[in-house]
């Protein structure tokens, strides 16, 4: 069995193009939208980017570890993991690159089913970009970028119902506390039908795919094709990352509030203004290479919040402890212990208390195998699990527990 290779991206997305049409939007009545304008910027924790150590140990930053292989077939073959998500014992990933599918396993790995594959029929895909779980009515939420819909299934994947999108965006979605869904639409999406309603970020629509809200008024600049905005979820809050603005909101049905202000002012933070005014990507480019900047990469547990910056050219890992307001932050990782990801591979998302990521099987065995010429070996248990993989098996999902910072 060969494990599919990602080649070119821009080759398989223009032949997408080439074998399907974009859906034309329908009509959008928005004579009783809502305007969600009002945010609350006068709370929020302000986390300060200070000290950056080049490489810290694994061993002092985790405390706990689990690995979960994800079974291996025909049938559940996996080439990129672009998303995760875990829910009521069911481990749901997305690969929009090669396979265009949403793939079901149990809590230990074990596959139950694919969902979809590229085509015109109702249940099939044309540009699978975006999945969610609507958690107050038991729905998984999938979107399609060309079809311009959201498929509806059971958790267990059946499907139920497509709904017409009436918009483009991304594919950055969730479902509101009260059950709209929430989809974070960026300015270069050109949606100038939607009028007024084109320059709120988070769109609100109901079930029937009714645009009912518009949140957050910001421009975060037309010509800019690679504006990326985030929405995650921790517990039961939803956290928005509007693209170039370093601070993180708290999103409901009806207040919008600041949450987090990521100080960057040590570094070389960028001029917001100039962002927003720039023509070109080109300029674009020029500012962002010579500056520090958030990066739509974020996620949080109860007691953690871990954020991705770019420091002009090299990353920058960080872990704020919500509890004692401590920060740790680093370019790199010492794998001594035995716990190892990498969060530049897959998008972190979490389950209860654990942050969730992937590492692919040759990742996992070249440590191995560099720590098996030392003294600083493997436990027992997850060297064992290392030694039980074949290199072209599907990426280990890997959920761990920081310390205390």
């Amino acid at each position: 069995m060969l494990k599919p290779i990602v080649l070119l991206f821009f080759f398989i997305f223009t032949s997408c193009i080439n074998n399907y049409q974009y859906a034309r939007f329908h009509d959008v009545d928005l004579t009783d939208v809502d305007y969600l304008a009002n945010i609350k910027n006068d709370t929020g924790i302000t986390v300060l980017l200070d000290k950056v150590e080049d490489q810290i140990k694994i061993s002092e930053l985790i405390k706990d570890v689990k690995y979960i292989p994800l079974e291996t077939s025909d049938n559940s073959l996996i080439s990129h993991i672009s998303a995760v998500d875990i829910y009521k014992d069911r481990i749901y990933i997305v690969d929009n690159i090669m396979q265009n599918k949403v793939y079901i396993f149990d809590i230990d790995g074990k596959f139950i089913k694919a969902i979809g594959q590229k085509g015109g029929g109702p249940e099939e895909y044309a540009l699978l970009t975006g999945m969610t779980i609507d958690r107050k009515n038991e729905r998984l939420i999938v979107y399609d970028n060309m079809k311009r819909r959201f498929m509806y299934y059971t958790l267990n994947g059946d499907f139920c119902r497509s709904v017409p999108t009436p918009f483009s965006f991304a594919g950055e979605m969730m479902v509101s506390p009260k059950g709209d869904l929430m989809s974070v639409s960026n300015k270069s999406n050109m949606n100038t039908h939607l009028k007024e309603l084109d320059d709120y970020r988070i769109l609100f629509t109901d079930s029937l795919g009714n645009v009912v809200k518009g949140a957050f008024n910001y421009d975060d600049n037309s010509s800019l094709a690679i504006a990326y905005s985030q929405l995650y979820r921790t517990n039961s809050e939803l956290v928005f990352y509007p693209q170039y603005m370093n601070s993180l909101y708290t999103v409901n049905d009806s207040t919008i509030t600041l949450r987090y202000k990521i100080d960057l002012s040590n570094y070389s933070p960028y001029n917001l203004l100039d962002i927003q005014n720039v023509k070109s990507e080109n300029v674009f480019n020029e500012i962002t290479r010579g500056s520090t900047y958030l990066q739509p990469n974020m996620i949080e547990t109860n007691d953690f919040l871990y954020f991705l910056v770019t420091n002009k050219t090299e990353y920058i890992f960080s872990f704020f402890d919500k509890k004692t307001n401590n920060i740790i932050s680093f370019h790199g990782f010492d794998y001594d212990g035995d716990c190892v990801f990498n969060p530049t591979i897959t998008r972190m998302n979490s389950y209860q208390d654990y942050f969730v990521s992937s590492v692919p099987v040759e990742f996992l065995k070249m440590i191995k195998s560099n720590r098996d010429k030392s003294d600083n070996k493997f436990s027992d248990n997850v060297a064992s699990m290392i030694d039980s993989l074949h290199e072209d098996d599907n990426n280990v999902l890997v959920l761990f527990k920081l310390n205390e910072l």
